[in-house]
C-alpha cells in the first residue's frame, strides 16, 4: 500500500493533493500534515470523494518525539516536504528513522532562507543508503526543470558542445504587472548579491548591476541577474560548462525601491540592535509587507521559464532555448495559486510518482539532476507542463559594458 505523507500547508500542497488523488494505485492513501489541522480538515473536504484515502494531522516537526510518532502511525512510503527550507534536515532526519523515502520542494537553509546548505544534507545519505530509501532534494521547478533540460541537451547531443547556459526567467503581459505589490521573496532576492559561474568559478556582482536585454519572437525585454540555489547544482553537477548566469526580469516600480531602500540600508541582512533586540532589517521589512492577494486582475499573465545554452554544432556556434510557456489564466488559477507555485508543485509532485513508481529508486540523498532527465520531463508533460525548443536565440548582451555584446 502506497502511502504519502505531505508535511506542510502551502498553495503546492492545494495543487498536490488533488493531483495524487487521480493516480489510485500508485497512491493509495494521503496524509496532510501541519500545524493548523483545521486548516488540513478543509483542504480534506473539497476531496471527500476522491478514490484516495486523505487523512490529516496537527504536528509540529521541531518536536521530534511527537512527529515521530504521528509518522510511525502513519507509516508514509514516501514524505513530500513543502515546510520551510530550514526545516529540511530534521524531517530528513525523521524519514531516516521511519525509513521512507523523502523529497523536498527548496534546498536546505539556515533560518532566513538566504544562505543554501545542501551540502549538509548530501551528508546525511549514509542513512538513506542503509535503508535502501531514496531522497531528493530541491524538486522546485527552478531548481529541477532547468536541470534536467541542461542534461536532456547535453545527452541528445543537440549542440556538439555547450560554452554557457543562460537561464531566463520571465513574467510578462500581466495585466497589472508595474503596479503588482513586491513582494517578500522580491526583496530577499534583491538583497542578495548575483551569484553566476564564469571560466568555471563561481563570482558575484552586486544586485541589480548587471542588467542585460532577452529577445525571443518579440520586443526586447530588460532582464537582471540575480543569484539562485541552481547555480551551485551546476557548478556541483555540470562543473564542465564552464558560464552559467541566471537572469530574470523585474518590474520597474520594485527596482526603483528596491533601489530606495538599498540606500537606507532596508536590504541589508545584518543584524542591528534596536532596543535590546536583534534583527536584521531585511526580516523586518519582510515582516511588515502586505501579504501578496491572488485575484481575477494578477490573471493574464504569460511565464517564461529555460535555458539558453549556447555552444558548437560541427564548426558553427549555435544556440538552442529549451522552454517552458505557462499563463496564470490557465491551470494555476483553478487552485488559485499563482504560476510559480503551480509549475513547482507540478514538478515536486512529478518527482514523488517517480519515486511512488519506482523509477527513481537509488538509495542515498540526490538531486533531480542526477537522475534520468527524460523521467521528470516526460512526466511533467503527463501533467500538462512540456516544453518547448527555439533555436539560434541570441543570449542576453550585458549594458554595462562587459561580456557580450549586442549584435
Amino acid at each position: 500500500m502506497n502511502k504519502i505523507l505531505i508535511i506542510g500547508l502551502t498553495d503546492a500542497t492545494r495543487v498536490i493533493v488533488p493531483y495524487l488523488c487521480t493516480h489510485k494505485g500508485l497512491v493509495d492513501e494521503i496524509c496532510i500534515a501541519a500545524k493548523n489541522k483545521d486548516k488540513c480538515d478543509e483542504l480534506k473536504k473539497k476531496y471527500k470523494d476522491a478514490p484516495v484515502r486523505i487523512v490529516t494531522a496537527g504536528v509540529d516537526v521541531t518536536i521530534e518525539e511527537k512527529a515521530l510518532l504521528m509518522m510511525r502511525i502513519f507509516g508514509p512510503n514516501v514524505i513530500i516536504n513543502v515546510a520551510p527550507s530550514h526545516l529540511n534536515k530534521l524531517i530528513m532526519g525523521i524519514a531516516v528513522k521511519i525509513g521512507a523515502s523523502y523529497i523536498d520542494e527548496k534546498y536546505y537553509t539556515d533560518e532566513t532562507g538566504r544562505t543554501c546548505l545542501i551540502e549538509e544534507q548530501f551528508a546525511m545519505a549514509s542513512g538513506f543508503f542503509s535503508n535502501k530509501t531514496t531522497c531528493v532534494t530541491g524538486c522546485s521547478f527552478s531548481a529541477a526543470a532547468f536541470l534536467c533540460l541542461t542534461r536532456l541537451a547535453l545527452s541528445k547531443k543537440m549542440l556538439d558542445s555547450v560554452s554557457s547556459v543562460d537561464i531566463i526567467d520571465l513574467t510578462l503581459s500581466c495585466s497589472n504587472k508595474d503596479e503588482a505589490m513586491p513582494t517578500k521573496e522580491d526583496f530577499f532576492r534583491l538583497s542578495q548579491p548575483a551569484k553566476y559561474i564564469e571560466g568555471g568559478e563561481v563570482k558575484e556582482a552586486p544586485s541589480l548591476s548587471i542588467s542585460s536585454e532577452f529577445a525571443m519572437n518579440g520586443d526586447p525585454v530588460k532582464v537582471y541577474m540575480f543569484s539562485s540555489p541552481v547555480i551551485d547544482c551546476y557548478q556541483r553537477g555540470l562543473p564542465e560548462i564552464k558560464e552559467v548566469k541566471y537572469y530574470a526580469d523585474l518590474e520597474q516600480s520594485t527596482a526603483d525601491i528596491a533601489g530606495i531602500l538599498r540606500k537606507i540600508g532596508m536590504l541589508s541582512s545584518e543584524p542591528i540592535k534596536y532596543k535590546g533586540i536583534e534583527i536584521a532589517p531585511i526580516d523586518y521589512l519582510s515582516e511588515v509587507l502586505p501579504k501578496p492577494v491572488n485575484s481575477d486582475d494578477n490573471k493574464g499573465g504569460k511565464n517564461i521559464k529555460g535555458v539558453l545554452l549556447t555552444g558548437t554544432k560541427g564548426e558553427e556556434e549555435k544556440s538552442i532555448f529549451m522552454y517552458f510557456e505557462c499563463s496564470s489564466s490557465e491551470e494555476p488559477s483553478k487552485y488559485g495559486v499563482d504560476v510559480s507555485s503551480y509549475l513547482s508543485a507540478v514538478t515536486l509532485m512529478s518527482g514523488a510518482l517517480l519515486i511512488s513508481s519506482g523509477e527513481w529508486n537509488t538509495p542515498g540523498v540526490f538531486t533531480s539532476g542526477d537522475f534520468d532527465p527524460e523521467l521528470l520531463l516526460a512526466k511533467m508533460e503527463e501533467l500538462g507542463i512540456k516544453y518547448s525548443i527555439g533555436y539560434d536565440v541570441k543570449r542576453p548582451y550585458l549594458k554595462n559594458g562587459k561580456g557580450r555584446k549586442k549584435a
